[in-house]
């Protein structure tokens, strides 16, 4: 009762490449078509250049190195679909939730040193005495060595 409809060079023309539709998923679409209908490579290259969506890379490509062969324009974005695929896993690894670093409940760090301490471990800093009039007095403490 219902008979597949075939394709027509309309149905090329009426393809459109989204910016989220990966281009490999695009070109099976494409293939599909222009393997059902008879058509000229001039205007399936044409339909091809343009319907892929407006960014791609692959796109650029066929307006600057343009092609006379529809075999070459099908077999040419193998290099573009592996690059599209290596950078989105590249960018999903990236974004990918890190689990937090694991602390271990024994551990314990020793509490910071905040007095002064030079390169041969001596300490160097104020001392504060009272001398015999019982006033405050400050010296600086140098200890040398010996």
């Amino acid at each position: 009762m219902f008979t597949k409809r075939s394709a027509t060079a309309s149905s090329l023309w009426n393809l459109n490449q989204t910016k989220d539709q990966s281009l490999r998923d695009y070109m099976e679409k494409f293939k599909a078509v222009v393997s059902r209908i008879e058509i000229s490579d001039g205007i399936a290259i044409d339909a091809l250049r343009n319907t892929l969506w407006v960014c791609s890379k692959f796109r650029e490509n066929l307006y600057q190195n343009p092609t006379t062969s529809l075999q070459d324009a099908i077999a040419r974005p193998d290099n573009f679909i592996r690059m599209e695929e290596d950078t989105n896993a590249i960018l999903s690894k990236m974004n990918a939730p890190k689990a937090p670093a694991a602390k271990n409940a024994n551990t314990r760090q020793e509490p910071r040193q905040h007095a002064p301490i030079d390169k041969n471990g001596r300490k160097d800093g104020y001392m504060y005495v009272v001398n015999k009039n019982n006033v405050l007095v400050s010296i600086i403490v140098v200890r040398g060595e010996g």
